[in-house]
């Protein structure tokens, strides 16, 4: 067993370490640049239309993740390509400062945000690449603390990006061309770290596949292969449950937040001081409950398996919709959902190094894919579903029904982990 350190001294461990650092610095800072730049429209009706557009953009790339994971898993070259698609995000953000401090019309906004979808895609494309690589590096013992410090470092530079971007935009009398500029610049960088790592990572490590192996796959028909790669996946003992799981599961996800919002806006007790620091502290506690979880060492979560800390998470999940149900004091519906948050941070890298450990190089890109995508479809479906109960009826209503719904869940994840320890026993 080897100390992150160790890891972060591993030249090629660390260009790859700091190359992800740069994308996700480069995408939080634009993010929330988009967000402020539809917020400056000039009416309200067109700041509204526009919001609603960002929205749907930031889904866009998740929904087909499956396919940009499929295709990683057939490239002969992944860290070569990997480094030509940062290449291309870079070039986007230099076309993208030409225009966009032009006055505001619709068609430079539809142009902003396609080019956005299309960075965000390759973006899922490239960081898909880079999956048999990391794993090659990290060895099967240490991936879940590795995988939960990367994560966690890379949430709170994905944070920080919002705060500094935010801030910034207003530091540089909202000069849009700037930020633009300083995404190029930062994904250049992502690519120049990648040109360092193949100097240190060779042969298999790189995740290259054999000439073979690659013409037998380029010699498959698409949908044949598609389909031959989903049934290897789902092949793979527990990981159909443990994406069934996570699909039921993202329904309420997304919902919650939504629905705990609008408790806020009607629910004066459940504030603190006002609506807005009530919103905003809610968004802190919960990534910085995520984060620690995922840096912090927590023995007794590290040791159970992990469907049994999936049990926990939601059960969590389920006293935290109690509290918004009943309208409990601030202080305790704000330490429950830290204590949620705290236990996803060890889910995430833990649930990563489980799949990692379980499915082979050549389907681990789709296989975190699907994962991915069946995640990203059931968020919006789930607010879609309580948003309408609560504003049709009434949030108690809502999230009532959000208890009953994980009350079935929790149920689901008992058979799984009871499949799990039999599994074990095999």
């Amino acid at each position: 067993m080897q100390t992150i350190g160790t890891y972060l001294k591993n030249r090629g461990y660390q260009s790859l370490f700091f190359s992800n650092l740069a994308e996700t610095l480069g995408s939080s800072l634009f993010n929330i640049v988009l967000v402020i730049y539809a917020g400056m429209m000039p009416s309200h009706s067109q700041q509204g239309w526009a919001l609603t557009a960002v929205g749907i953009a930031n889904f866009v790339p998740g929904i087909y993740q499956m396919l940009t994971g499929y295709l990683a898993d057939r490239q002969k070259s992944p860290l070569k390509m990997s480094r030509n698609m940062k290449m291309i995000q870079a070039a986007c953000y230099l076309v993208l400062a030409c225009f966009i401090n032009q006055p505001f019309t619709w068609l430079i906004f539809s142009i902003l945000l396609l080019i956005n979808i299309f960075s965000d895609s390759i973006g899922n494309f490239s960081t898909s690449l880079l999956l048999p690589t990391m794993r090659d590096l990290v060895s099967d013992e240490d991936r879940e603390r590795v995988t939960g410090f990367s994560s966690g470092i890379l949430q709170s530079i994905s944070l920080a990006g919002q705060f500094i971007g935010s801030t910034l935009i207003v530091v540089f009398t909202y000069n849009y061309q700037i930020f633009s500029l300083a995404n190029a610049a930062l994904f250049l960088l992502s690519a120049i770290f990648l040109f360092r790592a193949a100097r240190y990572i060779t042969g298999t490590v790189k995740g290259e596949i054999a000439a073979d192996e690659e013409q037998e796959r380029v010699n498959q028909h698409f949908f044949k292969s598609l389909k031959l790669a989903i049934s290897e996946v789902l092949s793979v003992p527990m990981l159909g449950r443990y994406i069934s799981i996570y699909t039921i599961a993202g329904l309420v996800g997304a919902a919650f937040g939504e629905v705990a919002i609008l408790a806020f806006l009607r629910t004066p007790s459940l504030q603190i001081i006002s609506f807005g620091i009530s919103v905003a502290t809610m968004q802190t506690v919960f990534a910085v409950g995520s984060i620690l979880g995922s840096i912090v060492p927590i023995p007794f979560l590290e040791k159970r398996s992990l469907a049994t800390v999936l049990l926990l998470q939601i059960s969590f999940v389920f006293l935290l919709v109690l509290a918004f149900l009943t309208a409990c004091p601030f202080y305790i519906g704000f330490s429950v959902m830290f204590f949620t948050a705290l236990v996803q941070g060890k889910v995430q890298p833990k649930f990563s190094a489980w799949v990692m450990n379980h499915t082979a190089n050549k389907n681990l890109a789709f296989a975190m894919s699907i994962i991915s995508t069946a995640t990203t479809i059931t968020l919006p479906l789930g607010q879609l579903i309580f948003m309408t109960i609560a504003n049709v009826f009434s949030i108690t209503i809502s999230f009532a029904c959000m208890a009953v719904y994980i009350l079935c869940l929790l149920g689901y994840i008992f058979f799984v982990r009871v499949k799990e320890q039999k599994q074990q026993l095999l």
